[in-house]
């Protein structure tokens, strides 16, 4: 709750029936009171066009921290707050959210920490969200912009 009286939440919760998180939150949101109902909403999932528009929309990120994120945040430039899946192959996951945080782009919350620390990573960002987005001058050798155009033109000099 306490987030949602300072921020706009857009959250996709998956649709693992083992734990049934979609279902849960549906019924925390409609308890809410409506000035929180607003500023919250839910899907299990976001077509790809959707979660573009909501990236390119969003200040910060909160989300694993798989590839097509890291490559997603990358390319369009967002700070983050990232939480690896702690069982990811070869702890891919925390190797990718690590290398963002060293390069001052993103925070790292692990699941098992609690929520309270989730909200002061989150303010945290936050408050300082110009500097998360001028460190992405860190890694912009990561990110080849126009690199389709690139790639077709090689394509079709041959």
């Amino acid at each position: 709750k306490k987030l949602l009286k300072k921020y706009y939440i857009i959250h996709q919760t998956g649709s693992v029936k083992e734990f049934d998180d979609y279902r849960k939150l549906l019924e925390f949101k409609r308890k809410l009171p409506i000035k929180f109902k607003l500023n919250y909403f839910i899907r299990e999932h976001f077509n790809s066009s959707q979660i573009g528009e909501i990236y390119s929309k969003a200040d910060l990120l909160v989300s694993r921290a798989g590839a097509n994120t890291i490559f997603e945040l990358i390319a369009l430039q967002k700070p983050a707050v990232l939480i690896p899946l702690p069982w990811s192959a070869n702890k891919e996951q925390e190797r990718q959210a690590r290398f963002l945080k060293e390069n001052g782009v993103c925070e790292i919350f692990y699941q098992n920490q609690n929520h309270q620390k989730l909200n002061t990573i989150i303010d945290r960002v936050s408050d300082n969200i110009t500097n998360y987005k001028n460190n992405y001058k860190n890694i912009n050798y990561l990110y080849k912009k126009n690199a389709a155009k690139t790639i077709a033109k090689e394509i079709f000099k041959s």
